[in-house]
């Protein structure tokens, strides 16, 4: 539980500085950094909400033992194999001068 000192300041600092609201149709997509504090609501539709969660490491951020020894995650979810990065060449947007 959180002390109500502490809920208090979380709720000030939300609404005073950070508060964004991600809103869209059915449908919509929201694409944001996974240190970006977020939540969502209750879903208080009829029909089941889905979410896709992808996460892109750089090669040389591998998975390690998690450090309160609780087991692994498991292989669909974190992948271990040998891995080999992508080649891939610059890319360019835009006009070309």
């Amino acid at each position: 539980l959180v002390s109500w000192a502490a809920f208090m300041v979380l709720t000030f600092l939300f609404t005073a500085i950070c508060e964004r609201l991600a809103t869209g149709p059915a449908g919509s997509v929201v694409l944001f950094d996974c240190n970006t504090l977020h939540g969502s609501g209750s879903n208080i539709a009829p029909s089941p909400r889905s979410n896709l969660f992808y996460v892109y490491n750089h090669v040389d951020n591998k998975p390690t033992a998690p450090f309160d020894g609780m087991p692994p995650r498991p292989e669909f979810v974190a992948e271990r194999g040998p891995v080999e990065p992508l080649d891939i060449g610059p890319q360019h947007y835009g006009a070309r001068h």
